[in-house]
């Protein structure tokens, strides 16, 4: 059941470690809505949680690494360097 446990904060923040955390700003909100109108006009449709991890990776210059292929679109792939993890999995 979600919500039931208890989670070691510090665990988890040690496991994460080389992440870093971006705040949502203008720039990352105006670069999804770019992506947005270009998919909308390819005739693809992308959740709004991944057109904001894709535009913060974007406008980062930062590389895109998932493991789903909600982001495996022709022109994301286009746009900027995504890596599927799943794509490694045999």
């Amino acid at each position: 059941m979600l919500g039931v446990g208890s989670t070691d904060v510090v665990e988890v923040s040690q496991d994460f470690g080389g992440v870093q955390a971006l705040d949502l700003n203008e720039n990352i909100a105006l670069e999804a809505a770019r992506i947005q109108d270009q998919l909308l006009d390819d005739g693809e449709r992308m959740a709004t949680r991944d057109l904001l991890i894709a535009a913060t990776a974007r406008s980062t210059g930062a590389e895109l690494v998932v493991a789903d292929d909600d982001f495996e679109t022709r022109l994301l792939t286009d746009l900027m360097n995504v890596t599927n993890l799943r794509d490694d999995i045999v």
